[in-house]
């Protein structure tokens, strides 16, 4: 199954949907997408037996992503996205599952 990118020329758009929904949600749907993903992959197995479908296999997950960005997420300096000057956005983060994915 080949995927296949549609594109269409600007003036043919007349309307547009926008879709909210809760940021837990989306987080669990991309957790399914990588399920889905390293299926077809030769990886599948050990993927999954490391995050098998289920919610230890997502905190697993989550917890994988926060670690994996946890170096790139020190070297950015937050102060310049913060209102306050004596406020590091970076705090904000401490305790949010999969916050790699916001």
């Amino acid at each position: 199954h080949k995927k296949a990118f549609t594109t269409y020329h600007p003036s043919l758009v007349k309307k547009a949907v926008h879709l909210l929904r809760n940021p837990f949600d989306n987080l669990v749907s991309r957790f399914h997408h990588e399920l889905k993903e390293h299926a077809k992959r030769s990886d599948t197995a050990q993927w999954m037996k490391r995050y098998p479908n289920s919610i230890k296999g997502f905190k697993t997950w989550c917890a994988d992503q926060d670690a994996r960005y946890h170096r790139e997420e020190r070297s950015v300096d937050w102060t310049t996205w913060s209102h306050d000057d004596n406020n590091n956005l970076l705090n904000y983060f401490e305790g949010v599952a999969c916050h790699a994915e916001f």
